[in-house]
């Protein structure tokens, strides 16, 4: 079912607000719940509790949630308990607060997004192999640091990082 909103007034009265609590509540439980999925409630509890408990002015200390924590999952991974604690520790001064909207991502949206990143990065790779070739066009002056800016101008920048580009130690030229 689709609506559509011509006042923003209108919008806003029909979005669930949340408290910023509850919403590390459910992150807190999404996050336990990849780690181990037959999470009790009542141990959970605890640890909703003490979230709840949280007001502006609080400043929550790494150590109390990691007692409650491990009492929820014997030998929990320091990776995900850190990222709890995090979520926690970022709204720090806003725990009272309404988020206003909570906007999830699409499935279908994620895979069509993902395929195009794969066909832009390929599409880069095949440029790169071009210009780093043995018989490239590029081999007589070397313009190969004159043509790498080029590859990566624009939006495409950000497919940057999934490349690593070997440079020479003493020219610190661009060499494959």
């Amino acid at each position: 079912m689709i609506f559509l909103f011509h006042d923003a007034k209108l919008l806003s009265s029909h979005l669930p607000n949340f408290l910023t609590s509850e919403f590390l509540i459910w992150k807190s439980r999404k996050l336990i719940k990849e780690q181990k999925t037959d999470l009790a409630d009542e141990k959970f509890f605890v640890l909703q509790k003490e979230i709840l408990s949280l007001n502006n002015k609080s400043e929550p200390k790494s150590g109390s949630y990691k007692r409650i924590v491990e009492s929820i999952i014997k030998g929990i991974d320091t990776q995900v308990y850190n990222k709890l604690f995090r979520g926690i520790k970022k709204y720090q001064g806003r725990y009272e607060d309404e988020l206003r909207y909570i906007i999830c991502l699409n499935e279908e949206r994620k895979s069509g997004t993902e395929k195009k990143r794969q066909i832009s990065i390929s599409k880069l790779s095949e440029e790169l192999d071009k210009v780093f070739a043995k018989n490239a066009r590029y081999k007589e002056d070397r313009d190969i640091d004159k043509a790498l800016p080029k590859i990566f101008e624009g939006y495409k920048v950000k497919f940057k990082k999934f490349f690593i580009i070997a440079r020479d130690t003493k020219s610190k030229k661009a060499i494959g």
